[in-house]
């Protein structure tokens, strides 16, 4: 059963696939993964995320409007969704080299990860092990 802020998302833009990759610019270079859709922040209202498990939320999306949809977001959450946030204003770390720290926090049902630098999506294309990070934050937002 969804909870009430949750169902009152199931709106206009069906979505296709287990994750959603919100992002502010269209037309950059994203990692290609049939379990991922690319739609724009300014969607997000007329999303139906009744079949998403995990939502990306990118380091370039606008805060004021995050904020604002900060009720669905944890609606989501909470019933078992998974989110993954990077680089906002969050930050922390550890020691005292200030060594960056990411986070898994549990929130009702659901989990959101907490990256204080770069997207971690932005290192697909790299031929290294760092290519390898995208489809194990993909694997993570689509258990749910």
């Amino acid at each position: 059963m969804l909870c009430p802020a949750r169902s009152r998302l199931t709106s206009n833009i069906a979505v296709a696939s287990d994750i959603v990759n919100l992002l502010m610019r269209k037309g950059s270079a994203h990692p290609i993964d049939s379990r991922v859709s690319y739609l724009n922040l300014y969607e997000f209202d007329d999303l139906d995320l009744s079949s998403v498990a995990g939502l990306v939320v990118t380091s370039d999306c606008d805060q004021i409007f995050l904020e604002r949809t900060g009720e669905e977001l944890t609606a989501f959450v909470r019933a078992g969704g998974r989110i993954a946030v990077m680089g906002h204003v969050v930050t922390t770390h550890i020691g005292r080299s200030r060594v960056p720290l990411d986070y898994v926090h549990p929130l009702g049902e659901g989990y959101v990860l907490v990256h204080s630098g770069n997207d971690l999506t932005g290192w697909h294309s790299d031929d290294n092990s760092a290519s390898r990070m995208s489809p194990q934050l993909f694997d993570w937002l689509a258990q749910r």
